[in-house]
């Protein structure tokens, strides 16, 4: 904790609803003496309880063990912690096909309460071993954040203005998508070109 802004107070935006809304915490943290070894000061942060938690995974069962290759951040956490986790997976496969491996195995399925088959449902990220980020969709964009307007004719097109998911991927264009599938053995696109 000594050195970062986790107990910077000036960066707590729960503020004005601890101790009103039952939802977070009362405190954003608790400084006390170790209770195991009693040498120095810990801090205590509490425990994340998201309702949701959306995570995207390369591979994931009908019964929900989900596979997730790469870096995982806190996707285990978040599934483990969260009141419903919603898996999104560039494939369903089989439990065969995750049980003869259990140890590359990311999330068990008592985690998960649903689980759907989304291509490209990472996507202006990368996801390895299916296809790289989109460097020129993020510098879109940013360029239309700027300001209110342009992100709002951006969010009408690329959001709001679309019917599903499919739909933006017929947007992005088929061959756009081609452009940035990583080799499957690799994990990811050997020599690509990014236009930004």
């Amino acid at each position: 904790h000594k050195g970062s802004d986790l107990m910077n107070m000036d960066y707590d935006m729960l503020a004005q609803v601890r101790g009103k809304d039952p939802r977070f915490p009362k405190k954003k943290y608790v400084k006390m003496k170790d209770p195991f070894w009693g040498k120095e000061d810990v801090v205590l942060i509490p425990s994340a309880t998201p309702d949701f938690a959306f995570i995207h995974v390369q591979e994931a069962a009908p019964d929900g063990t989900a596979r997730i290759r790469g870096a995982m951040g806190a996707d285990y956490y978040l599934a483990a912690a969260a009141k419903t986790t919603i898996v999104t997976a560039e494939r369903i496969v089989p439990e065969e096909e995750l049980f003869a491996e259990p140890d590359k195995n990311t999330l068990p399925a008592v985690f998960v309460d649903v689980v759907a088959e989304v291509p490209f449902g990472a996507f202006e990220t990368q996801c390895m071993g299916y296809y790289e980020n989109d460097p020129q969709y993020i510098k879109e964009y940013i360029q239309a954040s700027k300001n209110e307007e342009t992100l709002k004719v951006w969010m009408d097109e690329w959001v709001y203005g679309l019917k599903d998911h499919e739909a933006f991927l017929e947007k992005l264009g088929r061959d756009r998508l081609e452009e940035l599938k990583a080799d499957p053995k690799l994990g990811y696109r050997r020599g690509m070109k990014r236009k930004v």
